[in-house]
């Protein structure tokens, strides 16, 4: 199974767990940062999930990011952090911390992103829950 499998898999359930082994594997090994064009590429997918594991993939690598991918593309990453689907973008504002620890020259760019986040799009059960999360983040990282 290729990472493109792995990523791309219709079976959400089960390949879940693939995926999540995948995302805490890049933290620690270099060489899955390298496919950045298929996480990027996955930013572009008409799919939220998708997009999700896209972002969550760049920011689990971030570390490993020695020829500023990340900066030159943050615009398309962060695009994420307006999904339509207030679960998605609940991942996203998750994996974040990943991402500025990491590089913490992006730091005031993410927060940024993150305090122009428009609540109202989401429905009443989970606008509190995404303010929450934008809110603990820019606490810690403001």
């Amino acid at each position: 199974m290729t990472l493109r499998d792995i990523l791309c898999a219709k079976d959400v359930k089960s390949s879940y767990q693939l995926f999540v082994q995948l995302e805490q594997q890049a933290g620690e090994d270099p060489a899955l940062f390298r496919e950045y064009p298929l996480y990027l590429e996955l930013l572009q997918s008409d799919s939220s999930y998708l997009r999700v594991r896209g972002f969550r993939m760049l920011c689990a690598g971030a570390k490993w990011d020695t020829e500023g991918v990340i900066r030159e593309n943050l615009p398309q990453i962060l695009a994420e952090l307006r999904d339509e689907k207030p679960t998605a973008v609940r991942q996203c504002l998750a994996a974040l911390p990943k991402l500025v620890t990491c590089r913490p020259e992006l730091t005031a760019l993410v927060c940024q992103a993150v305090s122009e986040l428009d609540f109202s799009r989401y429905g009443d059960s989970m606008r509190p829950l995404i303010y929450r999360d934008a809110e603990a983040f820019l606490k810690r990282y403001q």
